[in-house]
């Protein structure tokens, strides 16, 4: 039960800072290169967290899928 509460509460706190960044970064570096950053809409932002929440129910998704291993021996089986 605590490594579920663990995996979520580490995929909450990377989807919020993936957020933040994916929110932040691009206007930082646009307003470093001397261009002027366009507005942000609420549009851009709601893609924007789209995009990452994407990325992490992908990840959450390999995670949390239970793993298959398949048992394969060296030798044949007479």
């Amino acid at each position: 039960m605590k490594d579920k509460l663990l995996l979520f509460l580490l995929l909450a706190l990377s989807f919020a800072v993936g957020t933040l960044l994916s929110l932040t970064l691009p206007f930082i570096v646009l307003s470093a290169l001397g261009t002027d950053a366009p507005d942000v809409t609420p549009y851009v932002a709601a893609v924007l967290a789209t995009l990452v929440a994407a990325g992490h129910a992908s990840v959450a998704i390999r995670i949390i899928r239970p793993k298959r291993v398949k048992i394969v021996s060296a030798a044949p089986h007479r």
